[in-house]
């Protein structure tokens, strides 16, 4: 499973429940996932939430679950 970095601190909201993650929070790794790919979604090194990724489209990251 490929990993994701946020850019911003969004860790309360997605932690609260906040389905989306925009392409401007995100930080892909070279070879980007493709669209429907699941990822690991870590801030600071830290795991947060396993998603969907879309990386062309507006909403890159879709949470599917917060276990880890």
């Amino acid at each position: 499973m490929k990993r994701v970095r946020l850019r911003k601190k969004l860790d309360e909201r997605i932690q609260a429940g906040h389905p989306w993650v925009f392409d401007q929070a995100v930080e892909f790794p070279a070879e980007r996932p493709a669209p429907g790919e699941l990822v690991l979604v870590e801030r600071q090194g830290r795991p947060l939430a396993i998603a969907y990724a879309d990386p062309d489209s507006p909403i890159s990251l879709r949470v599917l679950t917060l276990d880890v």
